[in-house]
């Protein structure tokens, strides 16, 4: 919860500047019949007095860029030239990221060894290379891309925000600052590595440059079961999550801020949120939004604190629990409830075709009353999400 500690009475407006928040999610603006229906409900949003963050779901979703592991062990009698066709199969000089490891043999210093170079060598006519691998596994890593944008790298996240966000603040420039008041991000599923294929895992070639070069070396351990790969799991993932919340929330957040917006993170109250490193997320954006619809779950509250505990202790903006059009009407206790949770300001997530409830002055004076003074939370939070990614199939936990 938050403290005020300051003798001043607490602030206070006229009823007719205060404004609710609402989630509205970016419309598909293909046609002009959609583009003036969407203008037309922003109309009636400022007009109730609604500010409005648009939620980007649907072009953050996924990323571009991904890394696939393939796993072959050659036999014993395998001629070499066996081999090097195999080898030859596998090499392809158009291919943006391949490396070729090599899974060492027991009591060796190293779990495993790059030997693209090697291959490289095999498949151009050396064929002592092919011998030396007879009877040996080796992993073919390599990138292939979808169609999306690369929301890993700077580039990528560029081209997103200037053909999304700067199209839409153009197309509705407006509107831009009231009510539309910024953009929002939802956890996306593909850095949670419980929701990934078991051979494939997010990527983007700006991960060498920044990624350690002890886990480039030893990226096969990502899917390879081995004593060192419940470690490198978990860093990989660790570096994953922080290079999506520097480079795609970081990237867009400071592209809001060109156009006096500011970006926001939702977290929903599903144990899914638990295999994401939640804090990294909300640590790059301008606020931390909860969408809980009802709370009444031990998981549910665990999230819920964990949005709400950031790590810049002394943070005192808008922590805000947002709820459906849906659900029943604010009660006192609910409101004190999540105000004990360390939430200090609320929102509805409207539909396009539906007209949302502003709960009034009384809600105004209390977020506002709330976001004074310096966080107050001393409860400690243990989130499994490291844990987790120490061993992605839920039979091993």
């Amino acid at each position: 919860m938050n403290s005020y500690t300051g003798s001043d009475p607490i602030p206070r407006r006229n009823a007719v500047g205060a404004r609710g928040e609402a989630l509205l999610t970016l419309p598909c603006l293909t046609t002009q019949k959609e583009i003036d229906a969407h203008s037309v409900k922003l109309q009636r949003l400022n007009r109730e007095g609604i500010d409005v963050w648009i939620t980007l779901d649907s072009v953050t979703s996924q990323t571009r860029c991904w890394l696939n592991f393939a796993e072959h062990t050659f036999a014993q009698a395998e001629t070499r030239e066996a081999i090097q066709n195999r080898l030859r199969q596998w090499h392809s000089p158009s291919q943006a990221f391949e490396r070729i490891y090599l899974i060492a043999q027991t009591n060796a210093e190293s779990p495993c060894y790059d030997i693209t170079d090697y291959t490289r060598r095999c498949v151009g006519g050396d064929l002592s290379i092919a011998e030396r691998l007879r009877g040996r596994t080796i992993f073919r890593l390599y990138q292939t891309e979808i169609q999306a944008d690369d929301l890993l790298s700077r580039k990528g996240v560029q081209a997103l925000a200037h053909r999304v966000l700067k199209g839409y603040i153009h197309q509705f420039s407006g509107f831009i600052g009231r009510p539309v008041v910024g953009f929002c991000c939802e956890l996306p599923a593909f850095l949670s590595p419980l929701r990934a294929s078991p051979l494939s895992s997010p990527w983007s070639e700006e991960l060498i440059d920044t990624v350690d070069t002890e886990l480039l070396a030893y990226l096969p351990l990502i899917c390879y079961e081995t004593y060192d790969s419940a470690t490198i799991r978990s860093l990989f993932w660790e570096r994953l999550t922080q290079q999506f919340a520097k480079t795609c929330l970081g990237g867009l957040r400071e592209f809001c801020h060109q156009w006096n917006l500011q970006l926001a993170v939702n977290v929903p109250a599903t144990t899914k949120s638990l295999e994401i490193d939640i804090r990294a997320m909300l640590n790059a954006a301008d606020r931390s939004i909860f969408s809980a619809d009802p709370l009444d779950k031990p998981k549910q509250f665990l999230i819920a604190k964990l949005v709400t505990s950031r790590s810049r202790a002394a943070y005192s903006g808008k922590i805000s629990m947002c709820r459906s059009e849906s659900s029943p009407a604010r009660e006192p206790s609910q409101i004190a409830s999540d105000s004990v949770l360390g939430f200090n300001s609320w929102m509805t997530r409207v539909r396009h075709n539906a007209k949302p409830r502003f709960d009034g002055i009384q809600l105004h004076h209390l977020d506002r009353f709330l976001s004074i003074g310096v966080s107050k939370r001393s409860v400690l939070i243990l989130a499994p999400t490291h844990s987790l990614w120490t061993k992605p199939d839920p039979k091993t936990w």
